[in-house]
């Protein structure tokens, strides 16, 4: 069975989409599978959300930030937004800031409301499967 694939969208994809596609994954149900992209191109993922992620015993991916793609979109079952990214299409909007690079406070308040928004998302998914 081919996985249904959750696509998380920020800005740079360096931190919020990123965070919230760990979180997901690292706890996702059967069939499901969360990606993330940025609407602009970054170079690094923030310093500061590898320590954020292992707080809650989550080890960062290798791999550097993606931009978004059309075939991005077309692919994913779901699609959801930070604030401040515009896209068209179908699209859920998680109103999670974005912080100054390396602002761990920050980050790491925003890893909070990205993980119980996570956590509301993964309850309905398995409702829905049962």
């Amino acid at each position: 069975m081919k996985k249904k694939v959750l696509l998380f969208v920020c800005k740079g994809n360096r931190y919020r989409s990123r965070i919230a596609e760990e979180i997901f994954n690292k706890n996702a149900p059967h069939g499901f599978i969360a990606k993330s992209a940025g609407i602009h191109y970054q170079k690094w993922n923030d310093r500061a959300v590898p320590k954020v992620l292992r707080e809650i015993g989550i080890e960062l991916t290798k791999r550097k930030p993606m931009k978004l793609t059309g075939q991005m979109i077309a692919k994913a079952s779901r699609v959801i937004v930070f604030d401040g990214v515009k896209i068209s299409g179908k699209m859920e909007t998680w109103p999670v800031k974005d912080c100054h690079a390396g602002d761990v406070v920050c980050i790491r308040k925003g890893r909070k409301q990205i993980e119980r928004r996570v956590k509301k998302l993964l309850t309905e998914l398995v409702a829905y499967q049962k």
